[in-house]
């Protein structure tokens, strides 16, 4: 999987979106890959916008807590959960 998006990270009060690519997706959370170097740490709270490559090309856009980080990657949980349809038929198919 390979879904161009963008981050903000709303815990440094940033403006700045950062380019990223998710790598892993599922119903509570992503993984992403940044493309540049990020002041985001552990625990800060991101907005993450994304297009779907379906054929409606969904975009998705959720606020996520940083859980993990291990070199440019971003492992993050969405907060608020609720179920998104359009997510949800992604992932099965």
């Amino acid at each position: 999987m390979k879904l161009i998006g963008e981050v903000l990270n709303i815990s440094s009060n940033s403006n700045d979106w950062f380019t990223v690519t998710v790598t892993n997706l599922s119903m509570t959370g992503l993984r992403f890959k940044a493309i540049q170097a990020t002041d985001i740490k552990k625990g800060h709270i991101l907005r993450i916008r994304f297009t779907l490559d379906n054929q409606k090309f969904t975009q998705i856009e959720r606020e996520a807590g940083v859980i993990n980080i291990r070199d440019d990657h971003y492992g993050c949980e969405f907060l608020n959960l609720h179920y998104e349809k359009e997510l949800g038929f992604y992932l099965r198919s």
